[in-house]
């Protein structure tokens, strides 16, 4: 009787092992695999989260970094930008490297080098701006001279150009990166303009956006040193952006005292007009005449554009959309992150879209494959 009562009691007490180690360890592990928090919320853990990949689901996303301003993209990782001009290296699941201490107040734009060697910054001191650049190789910043007004980087991002403000008139300057050598190129008598390297012999000068002033794109050729106006009239509202190696770009301007958005090719000609609700800022190139882009849900009322968007006066609420402007087609992406997203700063390499949220200043990473298809 003894050795039964024993033997029940042992029985008992595997049970009870096995429950509490196995069954109840495993609902833990059921209920710790469902919290998927979207990123942004106040429920969100490690500022990450991913949602599944099924064939009607939400694509699998990511947030990257918090209080970023700009990125770039390197075969070594992610280069992020922070709003007080610090850079880190992202490498995966490492920790952030710090690439540079050196810290930029009021930091206003940010362009890289097409071989992503070099960036170009702005930011406000004062009343004026100032255009230093960041060498990625030597991890040291370099500054321009105090009155530059405007700078690029040149598509072979081996030189830099920039107009410096002087009594006489503006003079057009060409620095080589690699020589450290500088040398005059003529003088522009243009102020007030945005400056864009397009191709080994044409530099653009875009007069800046205004809501009552109509703006006009000049040419300059670098090899003949001749000055032309593309659009003698000028347009009111305009700003552009360059895709597939400047050779067509995204332009929006003022049509019929509405802002519109136009296809248009390296020379600024309109190719077509198109009836998407965005800015070009707000679209990346995918390749095989595809864009990504984040368009305007609804626009407030009393809102001026592109003015008050570039003024951050107010923030939109965007959805994302596949769009094809040669063919005229376009299809929302699913990204399923519920909060509010300002689409900004798009970029992709391969199946993987980037892009900063405005509202939160945080860097996100979107897993597009599926939205893309079978790739070759």
């Amino acid at each position: 009787m003894k050795k039964i009562i024993l033997i029940i009691l042992i029985a008992l007490l595997g049970f009870g092992i096995f429950y509490f180690f196995y069954l109840r360890g495993e609902d833990g592990l059921k209920n710790e695999t469902q919290n998927t928090d979207l990123p942004g919320s106040s429920e969100a853990k490690n500022n990450t989260s991913n949602t599944v990949a099924g064939k009607n689901e939400p694509l699998r996303y990511k947030k990257l970094a918090d209080d970023v301003f700009s990125y770039f993209l390197r075969e070594d990782g992610v280069y992020e930008i922070k709003n007080d001009g610090k850079i880190y290296l992202l490498q995966g699941t490492l920790e952030p490297q710090e690439i540079s201490d050196y810290r930029i107040n009021n930091l206003y734009e940010i362009k890289t080098s097409p071989d992503n060697n070099y960036l170009l910054a702005s930011y406000r001191d004062n009343n004026d701006y100032k255009f230093p650049y960041f060498d990625v190789k030597k991890k040291i910043w370099i500054p321009l001279p105090d009155e530059t007004i405007s700078a690029d980087l040149s598509p072979s991002s081996k030189e830099l150009a920039y107009i410096i403000e002087r009594n006489s008139g503006n003079v057009l300057f060409v620095k080589d990166l690699i020589k450290n050598q500088t040398r005059e190129i003529a003088k522009i008598n243009l102020s007030e303009v945005d400056l864009k390297w397009m191709d080994t012999s044409r530099i653009l000068f875009t007069e800046k956006e205004s809501r009552t002033v109509a703006s006009r794109v000049w040419v300059f050729n670098l090899k003949t040193k001749d000055l032309q106006a593309l659009n003698a009239n000028g347009e009111k509202r305009l700003t552009m952006s360059w895709f597939d190696n400047n050779n067509f770009g995204l332009k929006f301007s003022e049509k019929d005292q509405k802002g519109v958005i136009s296809f248009i090719n390296k020379d600024v000609a309109e190719i077509s007009v198109e009836s998407i609700s965005t800015l070009p800022s707000k679209c990346t190139y995918l390749g095989e005449k595809k864009m990504v882009c984040g368009v305007f849900k609804e626009i407030p009322a009393g809102v001026f554009l592109p003015d008050d968007y570039m003024k951050r006066k107010f923030y939109s609420d965007d959805d994302l959309y596949l769009w094809n402007p040669s063919m005229g087609t376009k299809s929302i992406i699913k990204t399923g992150i519920a909060d509010q997203v300002d689409f900004d700063q798009l970029s992709a390499t391969g199946t993987k879209l980037y892009f900063i949220n405005r509202i939160d200043k945080a860097l996100y990473q979107l897993d597009i494959a599926q939205e893309l298809g079978p790739r070759p």
